[in-house]
């Protein structure tokens, strides 16, 4: 990913499930339909807007809208990171259950158009908190349900 971006060209045209363009960071041209939606993510500064591509029904694009902006016109240049719609993690939940009110189908796809490939750390940190704290709850269970041993009478 040091060279940059992998470029997709028309993203109305653009082949999704090319080898490699899942998951990474990628750069294409495209225009986000007009009746897309603006929302607040709690805990993150400012607010994202979240449609469709013109001409393309299985992509969404995501996109930060800068802090203090009175009117937001997305770019036509739109770079970030491609996620398909199974690979949402508990980051993006909130944003898959929008896509889901809004008739997306299992294989959409959400462009984070800003987000490296590095910004996907946090949600793998996230699963291996909530992994390690379900473990240590479990062998506490475990611990606390074995029964008492009593000390031996002499």
């Amino acid at each position: 990913m040091a060279g940059g971006p992998q470029t997709l060209g028309n993203l109305a045209t653009a082949k999704l499930e090319m080898t490699g363009a899942r998951g990474s960071w990628v750069q294409g041209f495209g225009e986000v339909e007009r009746d897309a939606i603006s929302f607040r993510r709690r805990g993150e500064l400012g607010s994202f807007v979240l449609g469709r591509l013109v001409q393309r029904r299985d992509l969404w694009v995501l996109l930060p809208v800068p802090t203090g902006a009175v009117e937001y016109l997305p770019p036509r240049v739109l770079e970030g990171r491609l996620v398909s719609r199974q690979a949402m993690g508990l980051r993006f939940l909130p944003v898959a259950q929008l896509m889901d009110q809004r008739g997306s189908g299992p294989d959409d796809h959400l462009l984070v158009v800003g987000g490296r490939p590095a910004d996907h750390k946090t949600d793998l940190w996230l699963m291996l908190l909530l992994t390690t704290l379900g473990l240590a709850a479990t062998v506490r269970f475990f611990v606390l349900a074995l029964p008492a041993r009593q000390a031996p009478k002499s």
